[in-house]
This record gives C-alpha cells, sequence and structure tokens, in this order.
C-alpha cells in the first residue's frame, strides 16, 4: 500500500510537493541527488518519504493543497497547522496530567 494522501494522485502535485519537502536529498535515485529535484518514480519517492514527514508539515501541506484547490488563500493552511499545534499540546498536556 502507498502511504499518500489522495491529492497526491496528481502527478504535478505530487513532483511540487517532493521537490518542496526537498525528498532528492535522501532519494535512492542518484540522478535525483545530482539535479537536486525529483527527475525520478515521483510516485515511489513520495511513498518512501511522505510517511516520515512530521504530521504538523502533514497536515499544512494538505491544508494548502485544499486553500488552493478551492482558490483560496494559503494562510488557511498556517491556521491549520496553529490549531493542530494547539490541539496536540493539549493532548500531551493531559497524557502528562494522567502519567501522574
Amino acid at each position: 500500500m502507498i502511504a499518500m494522501f489522495p491529492e497526491c494522485e496528481d502527478p504535478d502535485t505530487r513532483w511540487v510537493l517532493n521537490n518542496a519537502l526537498k525528498f532528492w536529498r535522501a532519494c535512492p535515485t542518484k540522478r535525483c541527488r545530482r539535479a537536486r529535484m525529483c527527475v525520478g518514480d515521483s510516485k515511489r519517492c513520495h511513498a518512501i518519504f511522505w510517511p516520515v514527514v512530521p504530521e504538523e508539515a502533514q497536515v499544512f501541506w494538505r491544508a494548502a493543497l485544499d486553500a488552493l484547490r478551492e482558490n483560496r488563500s494559503t494562510r488557511r493552511a498556517d491556521t491549520a497547522a496553529a490549531d493542530f499545534r494547539k490541539h496536540r499540546a493539549a493532548l500531551r498536556k493531559l497524557q502528562r496530567r494522567n502519567e501522574l
């Protein structure tokens, strides 16, 4: 199973995302590392590296792609990432409280 989100079924979107996150730096394809951009199989590369992208960054990129698709400002993505940070902080606080 390929670990990616549905927005990345579009090869152009996946290519942009792979390059924005600089997956080419650790890509197993030498051509990508030499070119400093994705020039290989973007679907394979995305499947390898997307799962290790921090969850906050995944939330941001999903929101950014949603905003672009709906012709809205990408400021919404910043808001989504901030909301995620607040939610995660609250969850950690509850977990710490339960550990005591």
